[in-house]
This record gives C-alpha cells, structure tokens and sequence, in this order.
C-alpha cells in the first residue's frame, strides 16, 4: 500500500475512535499497523493472540493488548534531518525546578543512608499547544529518529500515546533472545566529544549486572552472553550501551516480561525498593511512560521501553523524561539532564505547529 493510502486508512479508523496502532521497528523502512475491529479495551493475559502488547510501569497493573484483526502496511524511507530541525525551548517552572531538584536531593540522602544504589525519578511536561494531527508527528519521527522504534498507540478509553524510543525490552525469536543495558547520558554534536564520567559507567555496571541476574534465573550462567559497552546515538543524546544474549528453552515471554520490567534503566537497583522509593515521591502517575510495548505471537516478540515519549490531545501535550539518580548525582545536572530528553519529542512538535 502507497503511504497516502496507508495514512488515509489509518486515520479514518481513528477518525471513527477505534482502537490501533502504528509503528516501525529501528533500521527499517516497513510501517505497520494493527487496526483492532471492535473497541473492547483487551487485557493482555498467556491466552491472548496475536497482537500489539502495551504495558505501564507499575507492575500491579495489567497490559493492554490491541488485537491485529487487520494489518495493513508501507514502505517509507527514512532519511534523519535532526540538525536542521530546531526544537521549542521548555518553559522555565521556578516550582516545578525546585520541586524536582528538592526531590533529587531527597534520594541521592536515600541512597548514601541505605542499601538503594540506584533511583530514575522522572516528572511531565504540560505544554499548552496546537501540534498538529499526530500522524503528521509520527511521520516527521520516521524522519527524525531512524534507529528509534517509532509508534502512535491509541484505544478511546486510554489516549493516544506517541514516541520514539531508543531502548529495547527483548526481542525474542527461535528460542534467542536479546535484551540491552541503556544507562547514561550526553548531549553533544559529535561521538568523538563523548566522554563517560564515573558516575555514568557505575550507573551502566548496575543496569547490566541487574539485567544479567534477572535473566540468569530464568535460562542459567551458561547461556548469558554481555558484549562489552558501546556508545551509541538516540536523536541528538548518546548513551552507553551492553548488549546481552541469551538462549531460552522454557521461560514464556510473561515470565521473561516478569524477570525484567521495570528495567533499571527506568526504574532502580534493588528493583523493588527503587519501585517503592518512585511511587511513594515521585508525585504522578507514570502511566505508560516507562512502561513497555511491542508486537507480539508465538512466533516472534520485541518490546521495547516507552521513553522519549508523549501523550497526545488537543490544545496540549504532555511530554515524560527522567534521570537515573546515584549516590554520584548532581541535582542540578540531574535536571539538566531531563531538559535535554526533552527535546526528541519537542523537535517534532516544533517541526509541525
């Protein structure tokens, strides 16, 4: 199908207020949608077909699925324009700077007093504005953000949800799975200007160490694999990156979802004390933000991690980012820092009001 007529379809369902999804996969070309016929707001559960998975951060609730009871698809190339798109400035909050950094500091003491090593504290951004329909988004995205796992997620009875995400959950495929360990963050124009603090390679040794143990429980030591850390590029932002392969015989995808949702990279380290620390501070409800989403069937699943991400209305989006916060932190950079995130998803509003 022609990327007119794919668009054309895709919002006259949505147009209708019926449930899909539309997304393409980092590297690729192929954008795919589900188009779910009736407007039941499914549970995912072991039962469920095939489908697109759509799960928030906190564990205690169930995933969403959207059924793919008709799949249409196209071809578009993807040719990445970032530097010359200049994205809106975020509005200074004076509250919201010192509430934010009030509450860095509250758990940078947490860490240094207890056995916590690590924390991501994230907030949202409430921006009063007109963007444009968010098809028009999500195309400028495919523009944008080439290595990124581009979506718009929508159910009547949940919102519209839109991102460019540069984490993967797992993919998993013929038994072989791969997951990533995400953690620390520079802003630069050049890959050779990167230069990785102690804070940051400390922060990236306790997602992978955290990863490899989740999964070691699951598939054994034996057929773990962690290739050494790399720097990579997500929009105008570089991270580290360790790559980590495994074999799976028995565990399902729920039981892999259960062993490594939340990542550290999203939430912390131990994980279910970092859990406890965000949901009794942080002040909001992440939602899906930070949460994971991803086609999924017997043959083949990749989910990914929902950041760099937006939730769609009109008159208003509000935008999620967030830092993950070690007894090494700097409160003031921590926020700095969220800035920054903030300017993926705010490059596409600014290419498109």
């Amino acid at each position: 199908m022609n990327s007119t007529d794919f668009f054309n379809r895709i919002e006259d369902h949505w147009e209708k207020q019926q449930p899909l999804v539309v997304f393409r996969k980092p590297h690729t070309n192929r954008v795919t949608a589900f188009l779910q016929k009736d407007t039941v707001l499914h549970t995912a559960s072991q039962s469920s077909a095939s489908g697109f998975v759509m799960g928030e951060f906190d564990t205690n609730k169930s995933p969403f699925i959207i059924f793919d009871d008709e799949v249409v698809e196209t071809e578009m190339d993807s040719q990445s324009n970032i530097q010359s798109s200049t994205a809106i400035d975020v509005p200074h909050n004076t509250n919201e700077h010192q509430r934010y950094i009030g509450l860095l500091t509250q758990c940078i003491q947490e860490i240094q007093d207890t056995d916590l090593q690590k924390v991501v504290l994230s907030r949202a951004i409430e921006l009063s504005l007109d963007p444009a329909n968010p098809w028009k988004l999500f195309q400028k995205a495919l523009s944008l953000y080439p290595s990124a796992f581009c979506y718009v997620w929508y159910h009547p009875k949940k919102g519209l949800w839109l991102g460019a995400t540069p984490e993967s959950l797992f993919h998993l495929k013929n038994q072989q799975l791969t997951t990533m360990a995400l953690a620390g963050t520079a802003a630069t124009t050049d890959i050779k200007a990167v230069s990785w603090g102690q804070k940051e390679i400390h922060e990236q040794e306790l997602v992978t160490h955290s990863i490899e143990k989740a999964l070691r429980s699951l598939v054994g030591n034996e057929s773990i694999f962690c290739a050494a850390p790399e720097t990579v590029q997500a929009g105008s932002l570089f991270h580290l990156k360790t790559q980590i392969t495994a074999t799976v015989t028995k565990a399902s995808v729920w039981e892999l979802i259960a062993a490594l949702h939340p990542t550290p990279a999203v939430g912390g380290v131990p994980r279910k004390k970092a859990f406890d620390f965000i949901q009794k501070n942080e002040g909001y409800d992440r939602s899906f933000y930070s949460g994971y989403l991803g086609p999924i069937s017997d043959q083949e699943t990749h989910l990914f991690v929902n950041l760099r991400c937006l939730q769609w209305q009109p008159q208003q989006v509000t935008l999620y980012v967030g830092s993950g916060i070690t007894a090494a932190s700097n409160p003031q950079l921590e926020w700095e820092e969220t800035q920054q995130k903030a300017q993926t998803m705010l490059r596409l509003i600014s290419a498109t009001i």
